[in-house]
């Protein structure tokens, strides 16, 4: 009767004795792996297994040697035309009447679309990047991919069945109970973002990981996945990171302090070659010739441009020293811009239009200088006989302001959209167009010291979009 059963079953059936050799086998199995009866008789079981099967043949005649039970499991073999077919195999001993084990019995069949989709989750979980590590509600690890393996140092038998505590530092006592809390209060939860947090490998190394925690109800209980991180690199990157910026830091301050003392000292010996240029010219205009005069204007326009030069360097290097941040009403600070510059604005026509402007979070000072320098450039380079058409926008973005100050001047060129930035530097003669040249770096450094960034879209001969952007946080 038997017989006739496994002669009828859908599904492949095999039996080998204890060295393999196959001593059995029903029309699904010959169906399902391609071979007559004749070719399958007598023939070792390895001629059908893969080197992707979970459980080798000798492995399962291990566990059935010692009265162990093997569940059904995803596995695949190969068919005579050496094709892999996915199945769900199960194991099972082959003993006589007196109990003894003969050999062992292969059930194959292929997989419903559930053991399709778990056995393609299994295989993601194989492939993924990081450690992946379920625990069931005992917090005993019931599953273990290849980089937990390659991460922690253990084999996952050495893993199974052990506590996951078996992973985590000595000095995390109370993790237990922090394991017992959220098997009680159970939810999606990440871990180790913005703070130190570690696990512990087979040799004791602490290796510095980000977790994220996902909880499964089944039929079979409750069942939380584990995604750890190994982050040791990144904390290196890191750390380098906060050297080379506490480095900078201090660099900069010694820059900042050198320019202002510098600048400072630099004062007295320039008041006083001014003040003597004035008494050179009264006492001895007598005696000095065209050629002598000549030269004392030079002389005296040379130390001016210095005088002006040195007064915006101490400017820039007093750039958010002791300033304190506040609320900001742009649109008043713009209004008290435009009431200084009133003089400037009449003498050149200039048409200023000002859109509704935000509050913002910054240093008012400084932010009122950035707008002073960029209205105070659109109305300087400007063609002659054109009247100057500015506007002050602001566009809003999840994260900033982005402020825009758009003339119709003279224009950049693409070459020069970077180097206007730059501390000093100038890309017109002083007799067309005056100034320091270090107008646009105050700006710079202002919008950087906010955590913005300040840039200019400019075509030649068609004007110029001074934009900039303060962080809305």
């Amino acid at each position: 009767m038997k017989e006739f059963i496994f002669e009828g079953s859908k599904d492949a059936i095999l039996a080998t004795d204890l060295k393999g050799i196959i001593s059995y086998c029903n029309p699904s199995a010959c169906e399902l792996l391609g071979y007559s009866e004749e070719e399958l008789l007598g023939s070792n079981y390895n001629l059908l297994t893969s080197e992707s099967d979970n459980i080798s043949f000798t492995q399962a005649k291990d566990y059935i040697l010692f009265n162990q039970e093997l569940q059904p499991h995803p596995s695949s073999v190969k068919t005579k035309q050496g094709k892999l077919e996915t199945v769900i195999v199960q194991y099972s001993a082959v003993k006589d009447n007196a109990g003894n084990l003969l050999g062992l019995s292969a059930f194959l069949r292929k997989p419903n679309l559930f053991e399709k989709t778990a056995s393609n989750a299994q295989a993601l979980l194989e492939t993924a990047p990081d450690s992946m590590i379920i625990v069931n509600d005992k917090g005993q690890i019931v599953f273990t991919n290849y980089q937990t393996e390659n991460m922690f140092g253990y084999t996952s038998q050495e893993l199974l069945g052990n506590k996951i505590e078996i992973l985590i530092p000595d000095e995390y006592k109370n993790h237990i109970g922090h394991r017992d809390k959220y098997i009680e209060n159970h939810r999606p939860r990440s871990m180790g973002q913005g703070s130190e947090l570690f696990a512990k490998a087979k040799s004791g190394k602490k290796i510095p990981v980000e977790i994220s925690l996902s909880p499964l109800e089944t039929k079979d209980g409750l069942f939380v996945s584990a995604a750890i991180r190994d982050i040791t690199d990144r904390k290196k990157i890191e750390n380098r990171l906060a050297t080379s910026n506490q480095e900078l830091q201090v660099k900069n301050k010694d820059l900042e302090q050198f320019a202002f003392i510098s600048s400072h000292d630099l004062q007295e010996p320039l008041k006083t070659v001014m003040g003597f240029v004035p008494l050179l010219k009264k006492e001895y205009s007598d005696v000095i010739d065209e050629n002598g005069k000549m030269y004392i204007n030079f002389i005296e326009e040379a130390v001016s441009r210095m005088s002006e030069s040195v007064n915006s360097l101490l400017e820039y290097s007093r750039i958010g020293r002791n300033a304190e941040a506040g609320l900001i009403n742009t649109n008043e600070l713009v209004k008290n811009v435009l009431k200084d510059l009133g003089g400037r604005i009449d003498d050149s026509s200039a048409k200023i239009k000002v859109d509704d402007l935000p509050k913002i979070i910054g240093f008012e000072t400084e932010i009122r200088l950035v707008f002073q320098n960029l209205l105070t450039n659109a109305m300087k380079f400007m063609e002659k006989d054109i009247t100057a058409n500015i506007s002050i926008s602001c566009n809003k973005t999840r994260e900033f302001f982005e402020f825009i100050v758009k003339d119709n001047g003279i224009g950049i060129k693409e070459q020069f959209k970077e180097k206007i930035f730059v501390i000093f530097q100038r890309l017109h003669n002083r007799k067309n167009y005056s100034g320091s040249g270090i107008g646009l770096a105050h700006c710079r450094k202002i919008v950087e010291l906010h955590g913005g960034k300040i840039w200019v879209e400019s075509e030649e001969g068609k004007g110029s979009s001074f934009k900039f952007t303060i962080p809305r946080k």
